[in-house]
Parts: structure tokens; sequence; C-alpha cells
């Protein structure tokens, strides 16, 4: 079966996707080790809009914009380091569970299942 000309498979995209997830962790998980708190700051903003799109189908939307905004208040008025790392560190953590629930993320079975796709 021949692919239209122009067209991309849902599949190409979501593994660009996971990709491009991938690499932009790689570069946080570079900053944090370099205390480097601004780019991971911004990093954490590109990782929001790559899973923008997919946010847009889950049941609780606005609470998850909601509590982005204010995991993104709290970062912006982070007093010192320290309370700037702790707030940065919440909204990674946010992210990455997003990212698991709408399916970007790892996987996971039980032990002993027979999970073959």
């Amino acid at each position: 079966m021949e692919e239209k000309q122009g067209e991309s498979s849902k599949y190409n995209e979501a593994s660009f996707q996971i990709e491009r997830l991938h690499n932009t962790w790689l570069k946080i998980e570079n900053c944090i080790s370099k205390g480097d708190l601004k780019s991971w700051k911004y990093l954490l903003d590109s990782i929001y809009r790559e899973l923008s799109s997919d946010i847009k189908r889950l049941t609780n939307t606005n609470g998850i914009i909601l509590r982005n905004e204010v995991m993104k208040m709290r970062i912006c008025r982070a007093g010192s380091n320290e309370e700037l790392y702790k707030c940065l560190n919440d909204r990674h953590i946010f992210l990455k569970n997003l990212q698991d629930s709408i399916g970007k993320g790892g996987s996971y079975t039980e032990e002993g299942a027979n999970d073959f796709e």
C-alpha cells in the first residue's frame, strides 16, 4: 500500500515527538548536573509545549493547565536558588508524570504478564 506523497503516518509523528521529548529530557539532566537552573526552566517549557496537543485530549484539561500555570508562577516568584530548585523539581516531576499519563513516557506491565504488541 503506497503512502500519499506529503502525508505522514500518525505513528511516524508520534515517534518523532517521543524522540524530541527524550532529547529535551537529556538536555534537562545535563542542565541540572551543571546547576543551570535558568536553562532547566526554559527546557521544561519546551516539554510542556511538546505535550500541549496531547493535553487537549485529556478529561481534566483545565486542571492540568491551571496546575502548570501555578507551578510557573511559583518558579518566577522563587526568592532563592534553593527555592527555585525545589519549584523546578516539582514541575519536572509533574511533567514527567503527565507525559506518562498521556502515553508518551514509560510503559509498565505487571510482573509475569504477557504484554506483546
